[in-house]
């Protein structure tokens, strides 16, 4: 099987990566996102919610500087 040469992984929170009381669902689910930028991909959040509610949900477990995409604030 061929290598894949993944330069961007862009990800929802809400409903994907978050259950539906704002929780992660899956701690795996952060360190997936963790080796994928450790491996040189750009881990992109791409979310209706506002700019800063997005940052902090990443902020808590430990996913800083993450390039956001925000629908309501559009940053």
């Amino acid at each position: 099987m061929p290598s894949l040469d993944i330069r961007l992984v862009a990800v929802d929170l809400d409903g994907t990566l978050l259950d539906g009381e704002g929780r992660w669902r899956s701690q795996a689910d952060v360190e997936a996102l963790k080796r994928a930028r450790a491996a040189g991909a750009m881990v992109c959040i791409a979310t209706g919610r506002p700019h800063k509610s997005a940052q902090l949900v990443l902020e808590e477990v430990g996913l800083r500087g993450l390039p956001i995409i925000s629908f309501n604030g559009a940053m």
